[in-house]
């Protein structure tokens, strides 16, 4: 009794720590590709990228002076972006 009463706490405390992740919202990473320096610069952008969005993300982007297309992967070195993220319509997201 003595082992079997802290082993099933320890088996219920495991239990609850599964049972009570709720999932939040996580932020995606987002970039776009500048070509003065060719960097791929990360950027909060909010692309939706739902599988039922046919429009690609773009933002309009005053602190890099024009509309950028959205990206969700960049290269190890930071210099090529991939993956293009979508949105729920063609207008760009004005970022500052």
């Amino acid at each position: 009794m003595k082992f079997v009463l802290p082993a099933v706490a320890f088996i219920f405390a495991i239990a609850m720590s599964f049972a009570s992740v709720h999932r939040s919202e996580v932020q995606q990473d987002e970039f776009i590709q500048l070509t003065s320096p060719n960097v791929c610069q990360d950027v909060q952008a909010g692309c939706t990228n739902n599988p039922t969005d046919n429009a690609t993300c773009r933002v309009d982007s005053e602190e890099f002076g024009g509309v950028y297309t959205v990206f969700e992967q960049s290269n190890p070195a930071g210099t090529m972006c991939s993956l293009e993220l979508k949105h729920v319509t063609e207008e760009p997201i004005i970022i500052d």
